[in-house]
């Protein structure tokens, strides 16, 4: 028996990004934007602009990257990137 899930766009989005940051090299922000229009990428700019400042990612180049204080916390992380 198997078993097949249908995964709708927003959850393929946040499997993405929760993938990615889980990486050491971390996820480019340019594969976080893909299939969002204009306003949304605007919106996920200004919650990585937060998460920098607080310091929970890094950016290094255009990749994102979550510190070590940020581990603990990667599901809320991944959270405020959805949209």
């Amino acid at each position: 028996t198997s078993f097949v899930e249908e995964l709708l766009p927003q959850q393929v989005r946040l499997e993405k990004i929760m993938l990615g940051l889980r990486r050491s090299a971390g996820i480019a922000f340019k594969d976080m934007c893909e299939d969002l229009t204009n306003e949304e990428q605007e919106q996920l700019k200004q919650r990585v602009a937060w998460l920098i400042e607080h310091k929970f990612v890094q950016k290094n180049d255009d990749m994102l990257v979550l510190t070590p204080a940020a581990l603990a916390l990667e599901n809320e992380i991944v959270l405020k990137l959805s949209l």
